[in-house]
């Protein structure tokens, strides 16, 4: 847990000076059951979701569903900054994969950060390649007049394999792209962006916890929201239908009020650098009373009949 903690304050402090907005989410308080650690956005105005740990093999498949499924349907890149992988360090400038989620060092993570220019490699199972700008490199064997075959006698390799590079339909081992580069540049060698898109949305997503709460899912959905159910973090329901993204806290049954206050703290967090609307469904008046005080966040009823539009901010709120 110790080394997990020094990771974690490394790449917090590598994100606080890259960043321009940084939300820690410390709910649950226990840093091996959260799916998201941090939430922050890029100089470039993109929003990453982050999970932040020692060593990524040893990260639970649940952790990895919760952290894809939010992403993919917020729509925002996730990742996995961590030092080792299966008791192995991270090499850097290196993008692995875990999950269907990247994986890459801290080291990488500043280097992507201060726009050093990107990864320059990534994990196919035992074996690292690197990226090739066909067109670059054929522009380059051209100029210096070179044949597909004094390229591949250089490198190593078939003429039919090199004119593969250039097609862009097969990328070359780590020890061959450096080859490459070498006799043709640098420039053929296609920078990684590990963020360029969110992950693919997984089939499953965990389990609800409630009737109710998996009653409110299904009445968004048949508004046309596509929905998200969490465990592991501080938002229950993710509901996005356009171009709007709306965070879920749901007040459990025989959930202490003090619980629920540190989650919708969190919420707001989260909601505040992701750009979402925060709603909270609450099950009393006086859990009403006490969240009407913690910012800008839509309350909602759920002893009476939950609308979906409250919800999903298509009428004015009704708090009261």
């Amino acid at each position: 847990m110790a080394r997990v903690k020094e990771v974690f304050y490394k790449a917090l402090a590598v994100l606080y000076r890259y960043c321009d907005e940084v939300a820690v989410i410390d709910y649950p308080d226990k840093i091996e059951r959260r799916s998201v650690d941090v939430v922050a956005r890029t100089r470039d105005g993109r929003v990453m979701l982050l999970k932040i740990t020692d060593d990524a093999s040893e990260l639970p498949r649940s952790e990895l569903l919760e952290l894809k499924g939010l992403a993919a349907t917020l729509g925002f890149p996730a990742g996995i900054v961590a030092e080792r992988m299966g008791g192995r360090e991270l090499a850097p400038y290196v993008a692995y994969e875990r999950g269907g989620i990247p994986v890459i060092s801290i080291e990488s993570l500043e280097e992507y950060l201060r726009g050093g220019g990107g990864l320059y490699a990534y994990q196919a199972r035992d074996t690292l390649r690197a990226r090739i700008d066909g067109d670059a490199m054929r522009r380059a064997r051209e100029s210096l007049g070179l044949s597909l075959g004094d390229v591949a006698s250089f490198i190593g390799v078939s003429r039919k394999m090199v004119y593969e590079y250039e097609r862009g339909v097969a990328d070359p081992t780590l020890d061959k792209a450096e080859k490459l580069a070498r006799l043709l540049g640098e420039e053929v060698i296609e920078p990684i962006d590990p963020f360029k898109e969110p992950p693919e949305e997984p089939a499953g997503q965990p389990p609800y916890d409630e009737r109710g709460e998996e009653r409110l899912a299904r009445i968004l959905e048949e508004r046309g929201a596509r929905v998200f159910h969490a465990k592991k973090t501080a938002v229950d329901l993710t509901a996005v239908k356009r171009e709007s993204r709306i965070v879920i806290a749901y007040h459990h049954k025989r959930e202490p009020l003090s619980r629920l206050l540190d989650r919708v703290d969190n919420l707001l967090r989260f909601s505040r650098v992701a750009g979402s609307r925060p709603v909270a469904v609450v099950e009393s008046r006086s859990a009403e009373r006490e969240l009407m005080g913690m910012g800008d966040i839509r309350v909602v009823r759920r002893d009476r009949r939950v609308r979906p539009d409250e919800v999903l901010g298509e009428e004015a709120p009704n708090n009261g």
